[in-house]
């Protein structure tokens, strides 16, 4: 790989530039290019971001990686198909038309996009924040990795079905409804949710926080990272049946308040003032030393809190 660099040199064009005889990547940000004429034909990879180009003619055919973000594009016409990564955010782009077709990662950020056609079929990670999109439809059905926070979006629908991790915060979410199943992030806070219903069972991570939730039903029971602050949750008071029941303990969100179940030993560490964290107690079948999941809470502070692993030791089949 030979790098050639010209950034920040206050560049009007490229013409007259001496370019390394084998150069591969041409790194041009930062300057006051209109145009990519005469740039290097065997270039793989470009990075003329921070530009003031308004066409992407001329851009060498065979390149594999493109930032052109912070420019002034208002289409991707003459983008070269053989890109597999591409990041044209912040920019003037209306649609997708002319997207490469074997994209793998894709950065569409900051643009006035509605729809997501013409996205790519075989994408890994889109992210297409800060955009207008009211549906995900020609969501690519490949996707692991999915960022659509602050946009328009009231529904999951047309979610790619394999995604690993959907960052969807700053929406008009009501409902989970159409989440991928096998999820291991999510973020979901700043929507209008009210039920953690649909939510993946294999879910390892997830952000909740500023919604409307009034409980933690279908909570997935393995996870390890729950943030749920400023929600409507109400705790439930010291509770001493004579008899542990956990058909009426399916779920204790636990804030100051301490569970006293006689053989459970269920007991919360007050380590900050208005923290909740909740015991799961996934069915009636829970089985003697079955270990709790939650082990990291995440306080208002974006503290990092260890929390011991809670332990049921008896708890038998009601």
């Amino acid at each position: 790989m030979v790098l050639f660099d010209i950034s920040n040199k206050r560049i009007t064009t490229l013409e007259g530039i001496i370019f390394p005889k084998n150069i591969t990547e041409l790194i041009c940000f930062s300057n006051k290019l209109t145009s990519l004429e005469h740039c290097p034909r065997n270039l793989q990879k470009l990075d003329c971001r921070f530009n003031k180009l308004t066409s992407l003619e001329h851009c060498p055919p065979n390149l594999q990686m493109l930032n052109c973000s912070y420019n002034q594009l208002a289409n991707l016409e003459h983008c070269p198909q053989s890109i597999t990564e591409l990041n044209c955010g912040f920019n003037y782009l209306t649609s997708l038309e002319h997207c490469p077709w074997n994209l793998q990662i894709l950065n569409c950020y900051d643009n006035p996009l509605t729809n997501l056609e013409h996205c790519p079929p075989n994408l890994r990670e889109l992210t297409c924040v800060h955009n207008q999109l009211i549906s995900l439809k020609h969501c690519s059905p490949n996707l692991q990795k999915l960022c659509c926070f602050d946009n328009q979006l009231t529904s999951l629908e047309h979610c790619s079905r394999n995604l690993q991790e959907l960052v969807c915060f700053d929406n008009q979410l009501t409902s989970l409804e159409h989440c991928p199943p096998n999820l291991k992030n999510l973020d979901c806070y700043n929507n209008q949710l009210t039920s953690l219903e649909h939510c993946p069972p294999n879910l390892q991570i997830l952000y909740c926080y500023n919604n409307q939730l009034t409980s933690l039903e279908h909570c997935p029971p393995n996870l390890q990272i729950l943030d749920c602050r400023n929600n409507p949750i109400q705790p439930i008071p010291v509770y001493k049946p004579e008899i542990p029941s956990l058909k009426e303990l399916s779920l204790a969100i636990l804030t100051k308040y301490k569970l006293e179940i006689p053989y459970i030993d269920v007991i919360l560490l007050d380590i900050i003032k208005d923290m909740h964290i909740c015991m799961f107690c996934k069915s009636t079948y829970m089985k003697a030393k079955t270990k709790l999941k939650i082990t990291r809470y995440i306080d208002r502070y974006n503290y990092n809190i260890e929390i011991p692993n809670w332990m049921c030791v008896n708890c038998q089949k009601n």
